[in-house]
């Protein structure tokens, strides 16, 4: 980035640089509160033109603000967008008034950072054009009045953009606050994406190859030239891992209480799975078939203990053994593993690319590749009948339990059709996974909702109570 017009334009008068920067921001200020007024949408906590995952992150900024774990307080996604709608929204319908606003003016200080960053490059005149075509897409318009991430996240990208040519540009020009903010800058990011630690890394080889190619024009020796580079290259990569560190820390200590402790239960809950247990009590369980229990998720094992024990009575015997654990791979096409010890930010990555790149995928991000039905090998009649109306469909647990993202909940998709409550009901002694794998309606219920138990210790999923449903969806009849 960085021409001899840039170094011109910064020269400008103050009000030459101001004039058609609050040109940029008023302009696109104004058209996005009035494309938020003029929608039918205005009240919702999204944009009828794109939902996302706008439910999602209300329901956990709402779990930040009641200190609940959300989604078994795993690092299932990175949690920047939460974490901000958690700081302006005051917990109630009437606040996305405030946070839809807050989101238009985040709208246009993308398109005015994107102006400044294109000024800084190229000039005035392409500074102008980009900012104003910014300020009048209608694709970010509609971004900037949906609760979703992807306007924080533009306004990061902007700033590190403005950022570069002084973080990494002319020696002149260059300063160690300014590698170090836009660093910070792209640490953030990632905290609101995770995909963009690729154009961080794209960005500081280009950047640090600019410091390196700058020291060979100034006829230093190679060896010499090759100094500020490693410098500048050392500082981002500290600042950028310290910056991500206290969630790292966090996220890290999550996935090993999920790998290796078994999860709490509500009151309801662990009455429940003791009554079951003392069902099952009479089932033996020998070594080797306990070491192999021992090889899946501590959160996962007590559920797995009770499904496998269950199925090995509902066949009429009363010993499991290490091959009887192979109940899984039959009903679920699959089995619990743990999850990675260290990853980076949030752990869907793995399930969304295989969501996006699968046979079944039709050019986009779909749930397609879900819908298998339950493999029940030998037939449904070999388990135990109330699990197998809850077993999840094979595509799912394979998705869960093998590509990255072996959760009980299965992340919704971009389109954000996961936005009611109590479909399908949550079961919590669903193994191997507690929870629905496939709740395709996402909005505000309990952690885990308690099943009743039945006739011979069966178990029957019941719906969620005490959800308010989806926070600020239309009305079904407006639908």
């Amino acid at each position: 980035m960085g021409r001899a017009t840039s170094s011109r334009s910064d020269r400008a008068p103050r009000w030459r640089l101001a004039g058609p920067g609050l040109l940029v921001f008023a302009l696109a200020l104004l058209l996005r509160v009035l494309f938020w007024q003029a929608t039918s949408d205005s009240g919702w906590s999204y944009s009828a033109c794109y939902k996302g995952d706008a439910p999602v992150w209300l329901a956990w900024a709402e779990a930040i603000q009641d200190s609940r774990p959300f989604e078994v307080g795993l690092p299932v996604r990175p949690p920047g967008a939460a974490w901000l709608i958690a700081t302006l929204w005051n917990g109630r319908e009437s606040g996305f008034i405030l946070l839809k606003l807050a989101w238009c003016v985040l709208g246009a200080l993308a398109a005015w950072l994107f102006y400044r960053a294109a000024r800084r490059s190229f000039g005035p005149g392409p500074g102008l054009v980009t900012g104003l075509a910014c300020a009048a897409s209608t694709g970010l318009m509609q971004l900037s009045t949906s609760l979703n991430n992807e306007t924080p996240y533009l306004v990061l990208v902007a700033a590190t953009l403005w950022l570069q040519e002084e973080a990494l540009g002319d020696p002149a020009r260059r300063r160690g606050r300014a590698l170090a903010a836009w660093s910070a800058l792209h640490a953030a990011a990632c905290l609101v994406r995770v995909e963009h630690a690729l154009f961080f890394g794209m960005a500081l080889a280009y950047g640090i190859f600019r410091v390196w190619r700058r020291a060979i024009t100034a006829k230093r020796a190679p060896r010499d030239a090759w100094r500020p580079a490693l410098r500048a290259a050392v500082l981002s990569l500290a600042v950028f891992a310290l910056a991500l560190l206290p969630w790292h820390l966090h996220a890290w200590s999550a996935v090993a209480r999920f790998n290796h402790e078994p999860l709490p239960a509500d009151p309801a809950t662990e009455a429940l799975h003791r009554r079951i247990e003392s069902t099952l009590a009479h089932i033996r369980w020998e070594p080797a078939a306990e070491a192999e229990l021992e090889t899946m998720p501590g959160a996962t094992r007590r559920l797995a203990r009770m499904f496998v024990a269950g199925t090995v009575g509902v066949r009429g015997r009363t010993t499991v053994t290490a091959s009887d654990l192979a109940v899984l791979e039959e009903a679920f096409g699959t089995r619990p593993e743990p999850l990675s010890a260290f990853p980076f930010v949030a752990v869907y990555g793995g399930l969304n690319f295989h969501l996006a790149n699968n046979p079944k995928a039709r050019g986009g991000f779909g749930r397609a590749p879900l819908e298998d039905p339950p493999p029940l090998a030998g037939g449904a009649d070999r388990y135990p009948l109330a699990l197998v109306r809850g077993l999840p469909r094979a595509g799912r647990a394979r998705a869960l339990f093998r590509h990255g993202a072996r959760l009980w909940d299965l992340p919704g998709p971009a389109q954000g059709d996961h936005c009611r409550a109590g479909t399908p009901a949550r079961l919590a002694a669903r193994p191997p996974n507690r929870g629905p794998v496939a709740r395709r309606l996402r909005a505000r219920s309990p952690a885990v909702a308690s099943p009743r138990l039945v006739g011979g210790g069966a178990l029957q999923p019941r719906a969620p109570t005490g959800g308010s449903g989806d926070r600020g969806a239309p009305p079904a009849d407006r639908i």
